[in-house]
């Protein structure tokens, strides 16, 4: 926590250059200056305009900002004041502010391109003069609708040590700015710009040669341009750190998703990138027309898939297919006639499902005989088990009838779920097994321990004893009248209960005939000791004895009582009664301790750490990305509304597919879905481990051609950390070690 302290206003601090970047459109009049500060006080903030400078005054919160400043505090004002590379149109400029910078409209007096913004630092005092045009703005979103079309990147750094020039010229180990939730964009930039192959092609000119101006589906070599100049900046070294807006502004024109500041997917931002830098790149100026029909002919595989590849080449040829492109090999098969169809496909990246691991759940299983030791079992299952499977599993351990079987799961001493054998077994915290005996007219009932504590008023906490101040309806008890008077309208929804759970439930069988009370307290007696220790406070018979006999003149009804529970755990009749027979009314008993010191008899209940035997063992798996690749090419049924159309059968199939990897790129992209949709409301992220070799990768049994080399470096990792609804990205990448540039030799792993 950042406590802020007033210390009074201060002088204001000239500055002398501010992190920013130069908007520009082509052939307009238009500019933008992106100021790069975050937190300013909206209502701190001021701008003035003449015709060849403008001037910010400002504010901020931001702690970072004030350190690079002596004596900068909160209370401190900032300005900033320079001169414009041209002449501007005072009363047509306007700001607008937000919580990561500041956006700064400009006006030209021509269509001139000035590419840049020079910076004169002036010392004048902030004051408008008559030809100024003044502006006092309130904190508002800042616009997309600014194009971007200049070239080279415009970057300078804040006055002090915020953001300052590294000591000494470091290529690679340049940062990006988060410029808003843009963690997604950077982690991705991080990884591609230390792809050697794409540094070595954007850092030579010669590039500009592919540069396909012509194509509708590109930018007009905008993005290409772009993408090179940050790859350039992030490879001289001489910043800290510098702020991608150009780029994210195009891609947000391209594909509008990406405009503004939420939290996307870093995959589909990669995707988007390198397809936009395809067609920026796209060798192919004219396009031919290709139709895409079923090859029906009995050409061998390898011929099928050069045809299919070359014709993909007849419309795409780019580094980004040279480099990242990859071809699957698609079958179907007609479940009818057996119609085989094989299809040859390209892609981009290799998106490959998680295999689900086994669930490990632990059970603890008490016998019907009480002199026996209990049992913590430990099952591996599948994700959607049921109560009848762990049952088997457990039958086939202990050799007990699965029909004899109760499972149920506990939380803090109360029934959270009974698992029936038709129930999915989901999230348990507490699974408890008990054997039980299938006699004829036998019931079963679960009977839990409480702990009978004073009542205290629902108002003020104090103890009241037997009080007479009750809500009628509930039975809350005060104090006194004016703490029920007080109190009466709300607590229903504060109630103090006067029942703690304590031990594990256990089972009881009781003749559908009935059973006495004596009987049934000597039963229940003689689970309960089981899980709870019992002390006598006031009274004199020992309940922890085994033969539970009396001693002195108070009986085993006066230390516990017994009645009926719901499935909420709230009783729903009086108390049983010693004399006659007792015949349950549902499946839930209670055991309701008295440990209310002011009564006449009361006793101290502590629960026992149980001693279980430990069965069966849990296997230690670990994911590995080849298991990811096995179960990607695991064949598949396709689903009504995926059905193929067979021509021989004449109608919609559901096929049978399998896709194969027929020839993998010189650079391989893995995407682990690790977002699981089981239905439209339903969504989850996966956040099992997957092992990757580092080094040597080889994916050889993966790949269909015999003819294709597949031994890869991992040198790039996009991380997310967070769930499916937000998060956090980050990227390690390995940089060349600096005494070679050939291709494959790497040297540190940098994180960003």
């Amino acid at each position: 926590m950042t406590v802020l302290t007033d210390v009074g206003p201060s002088s204001p601090i000239l500055l002398r250059d501010m992190k920013h970047s130069v908007i520009e459109r082509n052939h307009s009049r238009k500019l933008t200056v992106e100021v790069y500060i975050k937190d300013v006080l909206p209502e701190t903030f001021e701008a003035d305009f003449d015709i060849s400078s403008f001037k910010i005054k400002f504010q901020t919160r931001n702690t970072a900002f004030h350190a690079c400043h002596n004596s900068a505090n909160y209370n401190t004002s900032f300005v900033w004041n320079p001169q414009v590379f041209g002449e501007i149109e005072p009363q047509d400029c306007s700001c607008t502010v937000n919580s990561v910078k500041i956006a700064i409209s400009l006006t030209k007096t021509s269509e001139e391109s000035w590419n840049r913004l020079t910076l004169h630092p002036s010392q004048t005092s902030f004051q408008s003069s008559s030809n100024v045009q003044k502006i006092n703005r309130a904190r508002t979103p800042l616009s997309s609708s600014e194009n971007l079309n200049a070239i080279s990147e415009q970057e300078t750094i804040t006055n002090g040590n915020f953001n300052r020039i590294p000591d000494k010229h470091r290529p690679g180990f340049v940062g990006l700015d988060n410029i808003g939730n843009t963690c997604y964009l950077n982690s991705v930039i991080q990884c591609l710009i230390n792809t050697i192959e794409l540094k070595n092609y954007f850092e030579v000119s010669s590039f500009m040669e592919d540069i396909n101006r012509d194509n509708p589906l590109g930018t007009n070599g905008s993005c290409a341009i772009n993408f090179s100049a940050v790859l350039r900046k992030l490879w001289e070294g001489l910043e800290v750190s510098i702020a991608p807006a150009k780029l994210k502004e195009l891609i947000s024109q391209k594909v509008p998703q990406f405009a503004g500041y939420m939290q996307h997917d870093a995959q589909e931002f990669l995707t988007f990138l390198l397809d936009a830098v395809h067609e920026d790149l796209n060798r192919v100026k004219e396009k031919v027309y290709i139709e895409d029909k079923e090859d029906a002919s009995d050409k061998s595989d390898r011929m099928k898939a050069k045809e299919a590849w070359d014709k993909y080449k007849l419309r795409n040829d780019s580094i980004i297919v040279d480099l990242f492109h990859g071809q699957f090999k698609s079958c179907l098969i007609c479940p009818q006639c057996k119609k085989k169809s094989v299809t040859f496909d390209p892609f981009l990246s290799l998106s490959v499902p998680i295999p689900t691991l086994p669930k490990v759940y632990t059970i603890h299983l008490f016998y019907l005989d009480t002199k026996r030791r209990p049992e913590k079992h430990s099952i591996e299952v599948k994700e959607d088990a049921t109560g009848h499977q762990l049952k088997d599993i457990l039958s086939y351990r202990t050799g007990i009838s699965s029909n004899e079987l109760q499972i149920i799961d506990i939380l803090n001493g109360m029934l959270r779920n009974v698992v029936d054998d038709d129930i999915l077994v989901r999230n348990p915290n507490f699974l408890v097994a008990y054997e039980l005996c299938n006699k004829p007219g036998l019931s079963w009932h679960l009977v839990f321990q409480r702990l009978l504590e004073p009542v205290t008023c629902n108002k003020c906490d104090l103890k009241v004893g037997s009080s007479k101040f009750q809500c009628s309806r509930c039975k809350a008890a005060y104090c006194s009248e004016r703490c029920k008077i007080e109190n009466i309208n709300v607590h229903a929804c504060h109630l103090k209960s006067r029942y703690k759970f304590v031990g594990v439930p256990f089972c009881v069988g009781i003749p559908s005939s009935g059973i006495s009370f004596q009987e049934l307290q000597l039963e229940v007696l003689s689970h309960a000791r089981r899980f709870v220790e019992v002390v006598p406070i006031k009274g004199t018979l020992d309940l922890n004895s085994n033969e539970g006999e009396e001693v002195g003149e108070t009986s085993l009804n006066d230390y516990f009582y017994m009645k009926c529970l719901n499935e909420d755990g709230e009783g729903i009749e009086k108390r049983f009664e010693t004399n006659g027979l007792v015949n349950p009314s549902t499946r839930y008993l209670t055991v309701d301790w008295r440990c209310n010191p002011e009564s006449s008899v009361c006793c101290s209940v502590k629960e026992k750490q149980l001693d279980f035997k430990m069965i069966g063992f849990v296997n230690d798996y670990a994911l590995h990305v080849q298991d990811c690749l096995r179960l990607f090419q695991e064949p598949e049924t396709l689903s009504q509304e995926e059905a193929w159309y067979c021509s021989q059968c004449k109608e919609h199939v559901q096929a049978t597919k399998q896709l194969g990897i027929w020839k993998l790129p010189k650079i391989l992209i893995i995407h682990l879905k690790r977002f699981s949709f089981k239905n439209s409301f339903t969504r989850n992220k996966i956040d099992t481990f997957v092992g990757f070799t580092l080094n040597n990768l080889d994916l050889s049994p993966f790949i269909q051609e015999v003819n294709e080399s597949a031994v890869y470096d991992l040198f790039g990792v996009v991380n997310h950390k967070g769930s499916i609804y937000g998060g956090h990205y980050t990227a390690y990448a390995r940089l060349l070690n600096g005494k070679s540039t050939d291709l494959g030799q790497f040297g540190k792993l940098a994180s960003f």
